[in-house]
């Protein structure tokens, strides 16, 4: 959270004007958060897209498996 919430720009301008250091503090501290939140993100999405293309190889497998059962279950009842 910030150190304040103003109601007004003029009010925000007056607090960063009073306590520079602080807000120094705060965007420091949120660029971190963003930082590291942002690269965690982009890790996540990463995983998904291969999480994806993992779960469409499995489905291919399953189908192709399926089918020769079928086929193999065919021949048994022949």
């Amino acid at each position: 959270m910030p150190p304040f919430l103003p109601e007004s720009e003029e009010q925000f301008i007056e607090h960063v004007s009073a306590y520079p250091q602080v807000w120094y503090h705060y965007c420091q501290a949120a660029y971190l958060y963003i930082e590291k939140h942002g690269n965690t993100l982009k890790e996540l999405v990463k995983e998904a897209a291969r999480l994806r293309t993992q779960l469409s190889e499995s489905k291919e497998q399953l189908r192709a498996a399926n089918l020769d059962n079928g086929k193999l279950r065919s021949i048994i009842e022949f």
